[in-house]
């Protein structure tokens, strides 16, 4: 069969494409269905061959090793012109049933290479969720309609998991601590500042007048050293970060309060119940009606990087990268850290 199957290959067959006259298109998989479908149409071996740009020989020889593997004859060659036995009349039923399948696949795979329909399963931590999805994907849906993004929102080490697993194609994060199971690509560099209420003791000698997240006020990292930190649960990358810049910087707090969010952390520090380290765009959203003072412990403040993370062994499709594109391009217009 070595010669027959290059002659019959779809890549010769697809090659005389822009031949006007009738064609069955073929792939290796479903070029037996399209053999019995062209002589079952024009009841001629000779015919067929020609509309399948194949030799007759090869086109007979085919038929018969088919037949001989069947255990069935599946047309008539004593009848002219050549009829269906039985068997082909089930045969060819069958046949075009799995050819119209294939044609339906391919279709769906063309909208899919084409970037008209998809799906993506995103992991994101809750506060970049909260404050960037609504800005990310409006404009992601009107370039894609057909796109749908599954939205899995929580802690980092649940992601991590799920995107390890398969169960999720992109993970968002802070990712303090790194795999070499993901690639990586940055999108954004996010300041850390430490936010509290501008009548915090600790404030009474320092001058915060005209401060905000562009320009927090520098704070002597030993002030900190007894008071209050409130922070979000250690599962959260934040809260990885915060406990490094503690490192870092030698704070020995009094206390860690511990919750839920970072919107209950924010609001807890403008009211004084403590100091919150915290993303410069934790400032925007949280709809509260007080607002901290913006302070650094270090300067210039801390940064830390904000990537999207993908399994290695995957390769990204079109509107993968897509997505992380248009990631990048919203939250760097829009200032979103």
């Amino acid at each position: 069969m070595g010669a027959t199957a290059e002659m019959i290959s779809g890549e010769s067959i697809s090659a005389v494409c822009g031949q006007k006259r009738r064609k069955y298109t073929m792939s290796s998989s479903y070029s037996k269905l399209q053999y019995i479908i062209a002589i079952a149409d024009k009841k001629s071996i000779s015919q067929a061959a020609r509309d399948l740009y194949i030799s007759q020989p090869a086109l007979t020889k085919y038929i018969s090793t088919l037949e001989d593997e069947l255990g069935v004859q599946l047309f008539d060659r004593t009848s002219t012109p050549i009829q269906l036995t039985y068997a082909g009349e089930v045969y060819l039923e069958y046949a075009k049933l799995q050819s119209g399948m294939e044609k339906k696949m391919r279709a769906e795979m063309e909208e899919i290479s084409k970037m008209k329909r998809g799906r993506i399963n995103l992991g994101i931590g809750i506060g970049q969720g909260e404050y960037w999805l609504p800005r990310i994907l409006p404009v992601f849906s009107r370039l894609y309609p057909g796109i749908e993004v599954h939205i899995y929102d929580g802690f980092q080490q649940d992601y991590e998991e799920m995107l390890a697993r398969g169960n999720i194609d992109i993970a968002i994060s802070s990712w303090t601590s790194r795999s070499d199971k993901f690639q990586y690509e940055e999108i954004c560099e996010e300041n850390i500042l430490l936010y509290m209420s501008p009548e915090d003791p600790i404030l009474k000698d320092i001058d915060v007048s005209g401060n905000d997240v562009d320009h927090p006020v520098y704070i002597p990292p030993e002030l900190l050293n007894g008071t209050t930190i409130i922070m979000t649960k250690p599962v959260n990358s934040t809260s990885r970060t915060v406990a490094q810049i503690l490192t870092l910087c030698d704070i020995k707090p009094g206390k860690r309060m511990y919750v839920g969010s970072c919107n209950t952390a924010y609001s807890l520090a403008a009211e004084g119940m403590g100091v919150a380290f915290f993303p410069r765009s934790s400032y925007f959203f949280p709809g509260y009606h007080k607002k901290p003072a913006c302070c650094t412990v270090t300067d210039p403040p801390c940064r830390r990087k904000i990537v999207a993370a993908y399994r290695k062994e995957d390769l990204l499709s079109n509107i993968k990268k897509s997505f992380i594109d248009v990631v990048k391009q919203v939250v760097i217009e829009n200032r979103l850290y």
